[in-house]
Parts: structure tokens; C-alpha cells; sequence
């Protein structure tokens, strides 16, 4: 997938964190926006290592 996807991705997680009351999908925002870095400087791999990461 392209970087601008996995940082929508990053963006969806990190809103939802902002109105759920629990505090675990800001870790998930955190991987997200970490495999759109990756993605950016191509060396993020194929889509399964993405999603792995």
C-alpha cells in the first residue's frame, strides 16, 4: 500500500483514540503512522510485512 493510506489508517485510529474512554488504539495509530515512514522511504516491503510491522 501507498504511505498516504497507512497515515489515513494512523489518523483513523488516532481520532478514535481521542473518543473512545480506553487508551489502546493510540498504539495502533503509532504502528500505523511507523509503517507509513517506512513505506515513504521504500523499505517498507510487500503488504503482508507491512501488516506484519
Amino acid at each position: 500500500m501507498d504511505w498516504w493510506i497507512w497515515t489515513l489508517i494512523g489518523f483513523f485510529f488516532l481520532a478514535l483514540e481521542f473518543v473512545s474512554t480506553t487508551m489502546h488504539s493510540a498504539f495502533f495509530a503509532a504502528g500505523a503512522f511507523l509503517v507509513a515512514l517506512l513505506v515513504g522511504m521504500n523499505v517498507g516491503g510487500p503488504l503482508w510485512a507491512q501488516i506484519l510491522t
